[in-house]
């Protein structure tokens, strides 16, 4: 593996680290609190369907553990503000 290719390798597990790590202080706001009126439904339905299809890229490209490990964590954080939304949104007046 080339020096190059090393530093892609980490890279990317470092992405994935991070933009998984992102979600996380909304989760623990969302259980603590169970508010989810100021977040988007569109934009989480969108991210679990990107996730989906990058995990079926992968089938094309060939799988990489560092987007197999963000499809999972990212993923799983989209699914579960979908179901919290769903179930936490209060109704508009």
């Amino acid at each position: 593996m080339t020096v190059l290719e090393t530093i892609g390798y980490y890279a990317g597990f470092l992405y994935a680290g991070i933009f998984c790590a992102s979600y996380i202080p909304q989760f623990i706001k969302t259980i603590k609190t169970k508010k989810v009126d100021d977040l988007s439904l569109n934009m989480f339905v969108l991210s679990v369907i990107a996730y989906t299809c990058l995990f079926c890229y992968q089938f094309y490209i060939g799988f990489e553990l560092a987007l197999i490990l963000n499809c999972a964590c990212g993923g799983s954080f989209s699914v579960y503000f979908v179901w919290a939304i769903l179930k936490y949104r209060t109704k508009k007046k």
